[in-house]
């Protein structure tokens, strides 16, 4: 019998044991040619390959050592073979130790050396003994697999046509997913759970032409005699052009509104210019073997790299000139990196090649622990603080605790969906899903969300605690209109160039735009008008804003060649320099009768700042002191942290030697609960289930309510703000 051992490409192996169990007896040698560098050549880098010869030494049935014959087996990588498959997926990027699997019907068992294992391997329903369990597969007479069982009993069902193509999926939940072909092979019809249909149309040839959304949006495509796509167009919006070279690559892009992209490429086929619709280039050059040598910009700064014969990451030499160096150790990992103001970070790896800790500038370190599985299961950052993860069986996140001992448990369905997060506290956030698996429900402590969605997914309203957020969409998926829970309408209106008026309320915003689409002007109600101005690369350096046609305010912006603004000069509060360090953080501020200065540490605090006395927080002015990576001091005013290193009390001296306080509170979320100020008074804060902030209210010291702020929202941005009966939108 003779069995053909086979691994995945490129994947790489140091000699480790390996132990494989036949159930003929055990497998005595494996041989292997691997890939041991490149060697120079008049016409191009050569591969070596040289021969792997790995002799196993069984003792009492085991492997008890092994004997690896290569040239160089620090770094090799094993041929693939012609033959072979792998019927386990590897659950983590281990490189070191690849599954090896076996294409005959009598292998039974694999296992290596790593404490992070290779998945288990399966053959016709049989699963071997690993630290890590994928679950079991069941396979048809043909070697099709028909079912999938993930460790915790879950199980996908693959059924398939005569030509072996998967017909319909059934999920553990019960809902279908079905997928109807052409005579070509090719999909014409998918139908998700829920209902939801894609249809697809080809050419005689198989090249797509058409694809309909379940909206009924349709995008078509046409493509030239060797296939290259050289049209789009959807239902809403004008073709997109695109012209290819002779070896089907693109090189002019022709949008909607007919602005132009036009790339240059080399010899290779890579991109060595791009020139904009405006006129301005970008160039680039690459190495022999591939990887970006420099960079020019429209407005001619230059970026350069190099890298070593293994393709890491040597230097990085930015816009103004500044040097990164980068240096690395065995398997081509990077152990540090240092800065163009000279801090380094360092870089630590276990056996397995997995981030271990990392050293900042001032050498604190931040420690990663993982287990057997390579999962990380907790990390301790430079301040010592400590979170900690556990999981399920198939590697799921279900707990959360953190450095102040407060856990969140995660609750999952039979597709993994977060379906609950319950708090220690007692506290829990149930989530429901619609048919089509889009998020229909968020019931918290203090809030209950429902979402509407239309045939696309998108929504349509999203009600919290009664108030109702309103959407709707274009044939392209828009956002057209916007009505909030007091009624407020925001309704868009676009063009091939993109977003042209707003209308809002009473008033109405309208847009100017460039042949790049950004936006050059816009007017409020015809009234007062915004004009930009931008430089080649798209940084705003002009900005006047203009009522009935006099000058109310201008702007000049001047930046640093790498982008950063140093100094901002308009006619109501004149010229602020700023000056800059090599990173460019702001170490001054220099305007007309004030100014300001940073100092910092080498791993970027602040350690001094001088304001006017007159500016909002001088008293946060002079000397700052800190306790590991937290604020403890600045000024006179003082921090303290819970364990979770979360702010728990500000106090300020007054000149008049009084001292204030307010103390915080938080949840395991990390959310702010309460606020104690110097009165005596408290501000409470709610949030609904996905973490926004609801409601604030301030409370007298007897628990009674002084006021109160509701606050809705349009996904994750502040909407309406409601108090007092006054509603701001």
């Amino acid at each position: 019998m003779q069995e053909r051992i086979s691994v995945p490409e490129d994947l790489q192996v140091d000699p480790a044991e390996i132990r494989v169990q036949l159930p003929t007896g055990p497998l005595n040698r494996f041989s292997e040619s691997v890939h041991v560098g490149q060697k120079r050549h008049p016409l191009g880098p050569r591969q070596v390959r040289q021969p792997l010869n790995i002799r196993f030494i069984h003792e009492e049935n085991r492997v008890a050592r092994q004997e690896l014959n290569v040239a160089d087996h620090r770094k090799s990588r094993l041929k693939p073979p012609q033959h072979g498959r792998v019927l386990a997926p590897q659950s983590s990027p281990d490189p070191i130790h690849p599954p090896v699997t076996s294409h005959g019907p009598n292998l039974s068992a694999i296992k290596t050396r790593s404490s992070l294992p290779t998945l288990p391997t399966h053959f016709k329903g049989q699963r071997s003994e690993a630290r890590s369990d994928p679950g079991r597969f069941q396979e048809s007479p043909s070697s099709s697999l028909e079912s999938v069982q993930d460790p915790l009993g879950r199980v996908t069902r693959l059924e398939r046509d005569q030509a072996g193509r998967i017909v319909v999926m059934t999920a553990d939940d019960g809902e279908r997913t079905t997928a109807a072909y052409n005579e070509l092979g090719r999909p014409i019809e998918v139908v998700e759970r829920g209902g939801r249909r894609y249809a697809y149309e080809y050419d005689e040839a198989g090249n797509l032409t058409a694809a309909v959304d379940p909206d009924s949006t349709r995008t078509e495509y046409s493509h030239d005699a060797a296939g290259a796509v050289t049209r789009m167009r959807s239902s809403a919006d004008g073709p997109t052009s695109v012209t290819h070279d002779a070896a089907g690559l693109p090189m002019v892009i022709t949008a909607p509104n007919g602005a132009r992209a036009v790339c240059t490429r080399d010899a290779f086929g890579r991109v060595i210019s791009v020139t904009d619709a405006l006129g301005g280039t970008l160039r680039q050059g690459w190495t022999i073997e591939g990887m970006p040598s420099w960079r020019e910009l429209p407005d001619g700064t230059r970026e350069e790299w190099t890298w070593d014969g293994e393709g890491n990451l040597l230097t990085h030499t930015d816009r103004t000139g500044r040097v990164t160096r980068h240096a690395h150790t065995h398997f081509d990992r990077p152990t540090g990196r240092s800065g163009p103001e000279g801090t380094e970070y360092g870089f630590g790896y276990d056996a397995e090649l997995r981030l271990t800790e990392v050293t900042d500038a001032v050498g604190r370190v931040w420690r990663y622990q993982r287990d057997r599985a390579g999962r990380l299961v907790s990390e301790t950052d430079f301040d010592g603080r400590t979170l900690t993860y556990a999981y399920d069986a198939v590697g799921r996140l279900v707990r959360r605790t953190n450095a102040a001992g407060q856990s969140l448990t995660y609750d999952r369905d039979a597709l993994g969906r977060v379906t609950g997060i319950r708090s220690d506290d007692g506290t829990a956030t149930t989530f429901t899903y619609a048919a089509t698996g889009e998020l229909a429900e968020v019931i918290s402590e203090q809030a209950r969300i429902t979402f509407s969605t239309d045939t696309a997914g998108r929504v349509v309203a999203e009600t919290v605690n009664g108030r109702t957020m309103a959407y709707t969409y274009d044939e392209v998926g828009r956002l057209i209109s916007r009505r909030t829970p007091s009624g407020a309408l925001t309704s868009l209106a676009y063009t091939v160039d993109g977003l042209t008026s707003c209308h809002v309320g009473e008033h109405v915003f309208r847009f100017e735009r460039d042949a790049m689409g950004r936006e050059t002007g816009r007017t409020l109600d015809d009234s007062l008008e915004v004009v930009r101005e931008l430089d080649p690369v798209g940084r705003l350096t002009y900005q006047a804003v203009t009522s009935a046609g006099a000058a109310v305010l201008e702007q000049f912006f001047t930046y640093r060649a790498d982008g950063i603004p140093v100094e901002i000069d308009d006619t109501l509060g004149g010229s602020r320099v700023f000056a800059l360090d090599s990173v460019g953080r702001v170490t001054g501020v220099q305007a007309q009768g004030w100014n300001e200065q940073y100092t910092y540490n080498a791993a970027g605090d602040q350690t001094h700042t001088a304001f006017p006395s007159r500016a909002p927080g001088s008293d946060h002015g002079g000397e700052r002191a800190y306790d590991g990576t937290r604020l403890a001091r600045s000024g006179r005013t003082r921090y303290t942290y819970d364990a979770q290193g979360r702010l728990s009390s500000r106090t300020t001296r007054t000149l008049s030697g009084r001292q204030l306080t307010w103390s915080f509170s938080w949840d395991a979320r990390d959310q702010l609960t309460e606020v104690h100020t110097p009165q005596g008074t408290v501000w409470r804060y709610l949030y609904d289930g996905l973490g926004r902030r609801i409601r604030k209210a301030h409370l007298f010291p007897d628990g009674s309510v002084l006021e109160s702020v509701d606050y809705t929202w349009d996904g994750p941005q502040l909407a309406e703000q409601h108090s007092g009966g006054i509603t701001l939108t």
